[in-house]
């Protein structure tokens, strides 16, 4: 609950406060007050098995992946539209809008890179003014969340190769 009182005063010609006989004495107090964020933007970055959580620079952008954000799961039955992430320089990092805070968010991968997999489920993550907390149900240790900067980093793994299947089959050793 927040309480708002407000006093008018008005201004002397030389911008100073005139104190009027308002029964609220002389302006001599200053207020402070902490102001936070009602919403903030998330930065996603994905990044290959070759590149370290906490390298600044990592040459592997793995272009063509493409995520969206979910006010609510995303699984459940009637689930709104997602959002998506907007990425305008090819690279691998990807942003949201701004979303209100202390509010859970559904991070979805809708398209990998190629030659390598989507993410398994989506990410559930609470976010905060003082940052985001990934859920460890549906997070893994190759995504870790950035509390200060409201960076999520995503870890991408390979798609593994199939073996090589099929062959000559039975027929020639029948004859």
């Amino acid at each position: 609950v927040y309480k708002r009182q407000v006093v008018e005063r008005s201004l002397n010609p030389d911008g100073t406060p005139a104190e009027p006989d308002d029964g609220l004495g002389p302006i001599t107090h200053t207020a402070t007050a902490t102001v936070r964020p009602f919403s903030v933007i998330v930065t996603v970055h994905k990044q290959g098995l070759n590149c370290d959580v906490g390298v600044t620079v990592c040459d592997n952008t793995l272009p063509g992946a493409e995520f969206m954000v979910y006010k609510s799961d995303p699984l459940a039955p009637n689930a709104p539209a997602g959002v998506p992430l907007t990425n305008t320089d090819g690279s691998a990092t990807f942003v949201t809008g701004k979303l209100p805070v202390n509010d859970d968010y559904w991070l979805v991968e809708t398209k990998a890179p190629d030659g390598f997999q989507l993410l398994p489920q989506p990410i559930k993550f609470y976010l905060t003014h003082e940052g985001i907390t990934l859920d460890a149900a549906s997070a893994s240790g190759l995504i870790t969340a950035d509390t200060a900067s409201f960076t999520i980093t995503i870890v991408d793994v390979p798609a593994a190769e199939l073996p090589k299947a099929g062959g000559e089959g039975t027929l020639p050793y029948l004859a």
